[in-house]
């Protein structure tokens, strides 16, 4: 069996994204068969709009080689919100599927027409949740987030700050 390329909480609409917290696995199988339309001769390109584009596309092209890819930038500063550029602007109007920083989304939030799904690179989405706006309808696509692959790795880390302190190390 192939490894899961992407580990999402299940996909729910964007207005109801607080009522859940369950995790599935959204492997290149899943990809296949959510993407797959009868008489269509084309798969949706993913859009990476990251700082961690290139290493997320050669993850992504090794676990599903058919899966269109389009890097659209990645030379974000991880933690600090950026406004799109005309350039991204105009590439992420076409995205049918995103994978991207959720704080890099507020700006775009209401700007992409063709948007079906937004994957975030991220467990929490509240960063993009804050800046909704009242006075507009809530956005159509579908919203996930990375959620129950962050556990162990945060418990190691935990773990071994609590010894380094400990032994003064």
């Amino acid at each position: 069996p192939r490894a899961s390329c992407l580990s999402t909480s299940r996909p729910l609409q964007f207005d109801t994204l607080f009522c859940s917290d369950s995790v599935s696995k959204v492997c290149c199988q899943q990809f296949r068969a959510q993407t797959h339309r009868p008489m269509a001769s084309r798969l949706p390109a993913v859009h990476l709009y990251t700082h961690m584009g290139e290493s997320l596309r050669e993850l992504l092209h090794r676990l599903c080689p058919e899966m269109p890819l389009k890097i659209v930038r990645t030379d974000f500063d991880t933690l600090v919100p950026s406004d799109p550029t005309p350039e991204d602007v105009n590439a992420l109007q076409e995205a049918e599927i995103l994978l991207m920083d959720p704080n890099l989304m507020p700006p775009l939030m209401y700007h992409l027409p063709n948007l079906k799904w937004m994957q975030s690179t991220w467990a929490g989405v509240d960063s993009m949740l804050k800046h909704l706006d009242n006075t507009k309808p809530v956005p159509s696509y579908t919203l996930t987030r990375f959620g129950g692959v962050f556990g162990p790795p945060m418990a190691e880390y935990v773990l071994s700050n609590i010894i380094a302190r400990e032994r003064r190390f």
